[in-house]
């Protein structure tokens, strides 16, 4: 090959072997080919570019006389639709026009026959209403002469139960009558009874304040006494005798004291005067203050200190030593003793014979009333101090009344 190619080329007149010849007509050829093929497709796509715009041309002129058909259509279906609408608008107009005569004809016809209706009915109204006067007419002669025969058995009755009632009246007149004579001589009696014992009360009250007085003026003419021997022993170096608040013993067992410790509270029960301290009870004596048994009926506005609260039967007590003392409105009383008023032995009953008894807060007259009982009725006793009984009355309440109206009989409750 080498050797050919270069004798082709030196001596440049084309010489050569056969391979060589055969490669250059086979390039040729494929050149050739290359050319017809091009040559080819640009024919052919020029024909299907010409093709293409016929079909699109055609595609367009269908389109076109499409929506003229279209509008046609449209135009010829618009007519038809208005031309059925004035038809149907003569039609319906034509129909109201008969429905309105034929409703005027209905109602023509049934006014009439409601006129006729109205007139037989009022015919029959005048009827009945002829005959229903005549009815109540009856009636009424009827009722008018039933009244009178019973305004005549009432007036009858009437007069009876006037002279009867009258009877009656008179005869409550006259026991009435006898009743207040009998309770005005029982009120004088018992006006006179209290008078008599307020005034024999008074007299002992009396009678008891000059003794107040006489001791009064005694003690204080025995205290100058005292503080003379007492300025004089001080004086000489002399000092005899207990200390001022030394206590003594009463021939009672109870404390006594010369004068009154600092701070005692002053009570009144009645026109008695007494002093509390430290639980005891003072009054004043000859000798000095002696402790007494608590005065039951004694109002403390206070509670004093040294009470303790203790619950006896469901109720409170206030105890201090052998004082005791419940809530009451106007303050704390002094009450007696509950345990001692729990025994059985000492309960009995009696009974009330005055009309109208007072039930007080204390044994005197000068304490408030807090009830009043009938005659009759029946009374528990629960302590008795002088004339006065402390009672449990039947509402369950509890205060004092005088003995001497109370029935001396009685029985004993505890037992039973």
């Amino acid at each position: 090959m080498t050797s050919s190619k270069k004798d082709y080329d030196g001596n440049g007149t084309g010489s050569g072997n056969n391979d060589t010849h055969r490669g250059v007509h086979s390039d040729i050829r494929h050149g050739k080919r290359w050319l017809i093929a091009f040559f080819a497709l640009s024919l052919l796509s020029c024909w299907t570019s010409a093709a293409c715009a016929d079909r699109l041309e055609e595609r367009r002129n269908i389109r076109r006389e499409n929506r003229t058909e279209r509008r046609n259509i449209r135009r010829e279906n618009r007519a038809e639709r208005q031309n059925l609408r004035r038809e149907n608008r003569a039609e319906r107009q034509n129909i109201k026009q008969e429905n309105r005569e034929e409703w005027q004809n209905l109602r023509q016809e049934n006014r009439a026959e409601r006129q006729n209706l109205r007139r037989e009915n009022r015919a029959e109204r005048q009827n009945l209403r002829r005959e229903n006067r005549a009815e109540r007419q009856n009636l009424r002669r009827e009722n008018r002469a039933e009244r009178q025969n019973l305004r005549q058995e009432n007036r009858e009755e009437w007069q009876n139960l006037r002279q009867e009632n009258r009877a009656e009246r008179q005869n409550i007149r006259r026991e009435n009558r006898t009743e207040w004579r009998n309770i005005r001589r029982e009120n004088r009696t018992e006006w006179r009874n209290i008078r008599r014992e307020n005034r024999a009360e008074r007299q002992n009250i009396k009678q008891e304040n000059r003794k107040e007085r006489w001791n009064h003026r005694r003690e204080h003419a025995n205290r100058r006494q005292e503080h003379r021997h007492e300025r004089y022993h001080r004086r000489h170096g002399h000092h005899h005798g207990p200390p001022r608040y030394a206590p003594a013993v009463s021939p009672l067992g109870l404390p006594l004291l010369p004068v009154l410790p600092p701070g005692a509270i002053p009570l009144k029960v009645g026109h008695i005067r007494f002093h509390f301290h430290g639980g005891l009870f003072y009054r004043h004596d000859t000798r000095g203050y002696i402790a007494v048994t608590p005065p039951v009926g004694a109002i403390f506005v206070r509670l004093p200190l040294g009470f303790t609260k203790v619950w006896i039967d469901g109720a409170p007590y206030y105890r201090c030593r052998d004082s005791w003392v419940r809530k009451a409105r106007s303050g704390y009383v002094v009450v007696a003793s509950p345990y001692a008023v729990s025994v059985p032995d000492f309960r009995y009953e009696v009974r009330v014979t005055a009309r109208l008894l007072n039930v007080r807060s204390g044994p005197d007259r000068s304490h408030r009333i807090l009830a009043q009982v009938c005659r009759g009725d029946i009374l528990e006793v629960r302590e008795r101090s002088g004339g006065w009984l402390f009672v449990r009355l039947p509402s369950g309440g509890e205060g004092w009344v005088m003995d001497r109206y109370t029935d001396s009989d009685a029985h004993l409750s505890g037992s039973g």
